[in-house]
């Protein structure tokens, strides 16, 4: 669904207001607006209750209002408002329709509805959060306590101001229903209610969708390239700005227009452009290192390359500095390469190369060859007369410039392409010999691991090609190993070998390529051993063993997923659900788990696992109760856990208005008045025992029907 308001973009509450459109929670007016300023009578509350929550059963037997009439536009919402216990009338059986609706009474109706009375305490609590607590009528007293131990209030501006006889806004009501659907798109500074931790969920929602993107998207060096956070912060862009948030959320750097925009922090050290020069500055946003750089790349190893010009020279003259700032190696060079494994080229402007090491000592001399980057995996590559070569640490040529390309070099092998023409790849050795009469193709020579390699000849067979150029087509394919064991395919059945390649488990199952499933067979991990069981297909069923290979689960499944924290995923006569080790149920998922879903979204970390609701991603806990309601368009998890815990990269949608842009007035309008937008969030799950808070629950009371309302939710 398409929601394109023409009068929110901009509004403090514009979030709010969409996600809630967007979930058929909320409507706007048939020109296009939502209003977001206008204030709410009680027939327009009740609309508002009747979208947001058309699932509550009700508690009691409608009634007849006197100045209510069946025709009223508004009768059958009023009517669900009053039965399911949000609204009430006035004394003398009236319910008084077109009257505003204060603040405190759209509060009472939402802890009404939800059959919440923590109101113990009350007066000392009002005073706590409200500046004007004195004005909050004693009718309202016990539900506005309550809604602010269940963070329900949205204060905006001022979050002291609860102004509870002001007349509530279409805006403001849109804010409040977001948090009793725990939709995360309310900023946390306008949110009442006490500091929680996990496993609340308000907790675990770390950072609400607000950015354009989260995380470094420009180059940082590879071994910390999987890591959301680098040094204890992570990049965050909006607006075209950029700034930096820590593990607890908050804005360590302030977002800038183009300060940060010049690398990723590094050792403590992020470039930075002040006053046309490039610097460094620290975690803190302190100089650390004065702008003084043409150019300025990421530390590595202590080290950093640096240009500058000399005596308003055109050309850049590179160098190396330390943390300090201090020059390692002083501006000499036409380039330098990045250090890495402990070294850096340098090429002089005379064209000769010069390998540094970490004291700026030179450690060789090469002449006449244009190095194409740093060392990896004990060796660099470069070019000379249009041709690659390979350079070990002593500067020696230990593959000769005859290639137009080199890959997968480690342990005396290389990959490589002689020249344009030529169907595939071959192996050679460091003295350029083919280790094999055969050619493979490009995309599918595998690096050597264990002495072997999973390649496809150029003739289409695949098979294994190992370090002394056998080539053998016993094994049709082998997985990743885990648990020193590997799923092996061999004559279109499966079994488990070792490192050295014997079975340990015969094959004895069935190929998984015949299940449609599992066509992508080669990407699927569920065949590795993890926690101690794998899964296997037999006879057209998944079943899970043990590493002795007996089928300590029955083969009874339609889909599978690994083990991970005691549970998998299955799927059995169309019905999905959690088993633990023994092959017990331990929950039905009231969300689809089967092979359109990621193995890796459905499994269990950290006590959470993903699942996938009419709108959108959610979690779920290890009893399958829904944690946070289904409402992210997007998760990325592939990231390194950090701080102990699991860092899930949300994201939200958002259909921006074009200011001016005309309505479409059919679907064959060429060009819609709105722009497709993402906002991303984080949310950080914590590794269990982390936490030691027991915080409320929101919106959660077992003393009363309604506090199980949220488990019945759409967004559910």
């Amino acid at each position: 669904m398409t929601v394109s308001f023409t009068d929110i973009q901009g509004h403090w509450a514009e979030d709010c207001i969409y996600q809630l459109a967007i979930h058929n929670l909320a409507q706007g007016y048939p020109d296009g607006r939502f209003a977001p300023d206008k204030s709410l009578t009680r027939a327009e509350f009740s609309a508002f209750i009747y979208l947001a929550f058309s699932t509550a059963e009700p508690v009691r037997e409608p009634v007849v209002f006197k100045d209510l009439s069946n025709s009223h536009w508004a009768f059958d919402t009023i009517q669900f408002a009053y039965q399911t216990g949000f609204l009430s009338g006035y004394p003398g059986q009236y319910f008084k329709p077109d009257i505003a609706m204060p603040r405190v009474q759209a509060i009472k109706a939402l802890v009404s509805g939800f059959g919440h009375d923590n109101g113990n305490i009350v007066n000392e609590v009002l005073v706590q959060y409200f500046d004007d607590a004195a004005e909050i009528p004693a009718y309202g007293a016990r539900a506005i306590a309550t809604a602010i131990q269940q963070r329900l209030i949205v204060n905006y501006p001022n979050l002291r101001q609860l102004r509870p006889n002001a007349e509530i806004t279409r805006a403001e009501l849109a804010a409040i229903l977001c948090r009793a659907l725990q939709i995360y798109c309310v900023p946390e500074e306008f949110i009442v209610g006490p500091a929680v931790a996990a496993p609340h969920p308000d907790a675990l929602v770390l950072v609400r969708p607000q950015f354009d993107d989260i995380g470094d998207n420009v180059s940082v060096p590879l071994d910390i390239s999987e890591n959301l956070f680098v040094d204890g912060l992570t990049r965050v862009e909006r607006g075209g700005k950029t700034g930096f948030i820590n593990p607890q959320g908050q804005l360590v750097l302030p977002m800038e227009l183009d300060r940060y925009k010049r690398g990723a922090f590094s050792e403590g050290r992020l470039p930075v452009e002040i006053d046309g020069k490039l610097g460094y500055i620290d975690a803190t946003g302190k100089v650390a290192i004065a702008a003084q750089f043409t150019q300025a790349e990421a530390f590595r190893d202590g080290l950093a390359v640096v240009a500058t010009r000399l005596d308003n020279n055109v050309n850049d003259y590179y160098a190396v500095i330390d943390r300090q700032g201090n020059f390692v190696v002083t501006p000499q060079y036409s380039g330098i390469t990045p250090f890495s494994e402990g070294l850096a080229i340098a090429i002089t402007f005379s064209g000769l190369c010069n390998g540094l090491d970490h004291t700026g000592k030179v450690v060789f001399q090469i002449d006449g060859i244009i190095p194409r980057g740093g060392f990896r995996n004990g060796y660099a590559t470069f070019m000379k007369d249009k041709k690659m070569g390979l350079l070990d640490p002593q500067g020696n040529i230990v593959l000769a410039p005859e290639y137009i390309s080199i890959s997968g070099y480690s342990k005396g092998r290389a990959w490589v392409t002689r020249n344009p023409r030529d169907i595939g790849i071959v192996c050679v050795d460091f003295d350029g010999n083919p280790i094999s009469p055969l050619s493979f193709l490009s995309g599918s020579a595998n690096p050597f691991v264990d002495g072997w390699a999973w390649v496809t000849a150029a003739s289409g067979q695949s098979g294994y090609l190992s370090d002394d150029g056998e080539f053998s087509t016993d094994f049709e394919w082998i997985g990743p190993f885990s648990d020193g064991l590997a799923a092996a395919l061999t004559r279109n059945s499966l079994g488990y070998i070792n490192r050295d390649r014997e079975w340990v488990i015969p094959p004895q199952f069935d190929d998984p390529r015949q299940q449609p499933s599992t066509k992508d067979f080669h990407q699927y991990q569920g065949y590795t051993f993890s926690e101690g069981r794998a899964a296997v297909l037999k006879n057209g069923k998944f079943g899970f063993i043990d590493r002795t290979g007996e089928m300590v689960i029955p083969a009874q499944f339609e889909w599978v997923a690994p083990f991970s924290e005691g549970l998998a995923a299955v799927r059995s006569d169309r019905e999905d659900f959690y088993i633990d080790s023994t092959g017990q149920k331990v929950f039905t998922s009231r969300f689809p788990i089967g092979p359109n879903i990621g193995y890796e979204q459905v499994s269990f970390k950290n006590g959470y696992a993903l699942f996938i609701g009419e709108w959108g991603y959610g979690l779920i806990d290890k009893k399958g109760d829904v944690v946070i309601p289904g409402q992210f368009n997007r998760v990325q998890l592939n990231y390194a856990d950090y701080d102990n815990a699991r860092w899930l990269k949300v994201s939200l949608r958002l259909d921006r208005y074009i200011h001016g842009a005309p309505r479409p007035t059919d679907h064959q309008s060429p060009r819609p008045p709105y722009i497709q937008d993402y906002t991303w969030g984080l949310i950080r799950l914590p590794q269990t025992g982390t936490s030691t808070e027991q915080p409320l629950l929101l919106l959660e009371d077992n003393s009363s029907d309604h506090g199980q309302l949220l488990k019945q939710l759409v967004l559910t």
